[in-house]
């Protein structure tokens, strides 16, 4: 792991990494070429295009890796090639793994709609997992967390000279402002869909990944 992130260190420092963005922006896959670590993988995933970690076999069979991917990633609806489409296709049948993956999800600070939820479930098949999840009300809570953060307001420079400045810092800001309060209206839905708090007896004994066969 040590001798993976120097390796990559040197590779940030002669360019390797600006070279890989413009191929990823240009829609060109990269390969590791000896860099199949988990910062490059990193660093793709903030792309909304993942077709790369197709050539990452090793990355695509590391838990805890796609799990933190999961909850970092732009949102999944909006990718093209999201990198779960690679992941091995042993650890997508993985229970505990499954489990995690879609609380990563619900847990992505780029994910605050139904919608969006409800097209990854659809779409690669974890209904079973999301109906178990809504009924979790220890990862309800942690889920309504959520409520309390917010999209960052930009920072006020105008200096009274430059009107156009000005002008620029309101939009922006009115522009964070809705997308804040489409955010908290899209957070409260999702947090709707969970079980009441009546049947917490039901989930007293803590998460039991053994729900079904």
């Amino acid at each position: 792991m040590i001798e993976e992130k120097i390796r990559f260190d040197n590779f940030v420092e002669r360019g390797g990494l600006k070279r890989a963005n413009k191929n990823i922006l240009s829609g060109r896959a990269i390969k590791p070429c000896g860099r199949e670590c988990e910062e490059y993988g990193y660093k793709i995933v903030e792309f909304f295009d993942h077709k790369s970690l197709e050539n990452f076999k090793n990355l695509m069979d590391n838990s805890e890796f796609l799990i933190k991917c999961a909850s970092i990633t732009p949102n999944p609806k909006d990718c093209i090639n999201y990198f779960y489409y690679f992941v091995n296709e042993n650890l997508k049948r993985n229970k505990h793994f499954r489990i995690e993956f879609l609380k990563a999800i619900y847990l992505n600070d780029n994910v605050y709609t139904l919608e969006s939820i409800n097209w990854f479930v659809d779409t690669f098949g974890y209904q079973k997992e999301n109906n178990y999840l809504l009924k979790d009300l220890e990862f309800k809570k942690r889920f309504e967390a959520r409520l309390s953060e917010h999209f960052e307001y930009p920072q006020y420079h105008f200096d009274g000279h430059d009107r156009r400045k000005l002008k620029v810092y309101k939009d922006l800001k009115n522009r964070i402002k809705v997308l804040n309060q489409n955010r908290e209206i899209g957070l409260l839905e999702i947090l709707s869909t969970f079980a009441k708090e009546k049947i917490e007896d039901e989930s007293s004994d803590g998460f039991n990944y053994d729900w079904f066969v």
